[in-house]
């Protein structure tokens, strides 16, 4: 069992690679996911390729008053907690969704928000303009 330097970079590098695949593959879905939510909810599909400006055009999403205070919620550790759980459930409820609904979203996001963007759900909006 005596290995030598390079057969351990070797499948250090080999496990690399099927990280990063699995990586692109995560972001890939999460990527096709906020175009699909953006689309249903009237903005620019285009901002979801943008890290933080996704997350303040989701909060935009939940119509929550004061956006951006809930934006910068978003951003604090453990407030972050609690500022989701009060925008999933805004959104569930503005994708016509139950709370129930809006619960698991906040507890299960990488299986909710795909089902919120793949499913025929509609954004319901007094105006297509965030």
């Amino acid at each position: 069992m005596n290995l030598d330097i390079s057969e351990i970079i070797s499948r250090l590098s080999d496990a690399l690679w099927l990280v990063l695949a699995i990586e692109f593959l995560f972001f890939s879905f999460l990527l096709i996911t906020f175009w699909r939510i953006f689309e249903k909810s009237g903005i620019n599909p285009l901002w979801a390729l943008v890290p933080l400006v996704n997350l303040f055009y989701l909060v935009k999403i939940s119509r929550i008053c004061c956006a951006f205070f809930w934006f910068i919620l978003m951003l604090l550790p453990i407030i972050n907690f609690i500022a989701w759980f009060i925008i999933s459930i805004k959104i569930s409820h503005n994708f016509d969704k139950t709370i129930l609904y809006g619960i698991f979203l906040w507890m299960f996001p990488f299986l909710f928000l795909p089902h919120l963007a793949l499913s025929k759900s509609v954004y319901l909006s007094h105006s297509n303009k965030l």
